[in-house]
């Protein structure tokens, strides 16, 4: 029993230290984004699970932006081109959607 007690605080300690770290990427990863694509107002992250034929389950980086307002859309589809060129490389994941979120 005390060595099941050892193996769960270990694997609190890991889980703790794993959000930490994710937070210190996300907010490095965070950063790097708003100085290569200032216009930015908001950007999220977050990895999702989809399925379209309920079999097959597909791991997806989903980025939510907003721009502003009155930027034009050639513009921010040419700059959310680049953006997943970017986190493409940096991140090291093929399957990134980006979601544009409203004002």
């Amino acid at each position: 029993e005390e060595l099941q007690l050892n193996i769960k605080n270990l694997n609190d300690e890991l889980n703790q230290r794993n959000k930490n770290n994710s937070s210190i990427v996300f907010t490095s990863l965070a950063k790097d984004v708003k100085v290569r694509f200032s216009e930015l107002q908001y950007f999220s992250l977050a990895e999702r699970l989809e399925s379209s034929d309920f079999i097959k389950v597909d791991t997806v980086m989903v980025v939510n932006l907003r721009w502003p307002s009155n930027m034009q859309d050639s513009i921010k589809t040419q700059k959310e081109t680049n953006l997943v060129k970017y986190l493409t490389t940096t991140l090291s994941k093929e399957n990134i959607k980006i979601e544009r979120v409203s004002n």
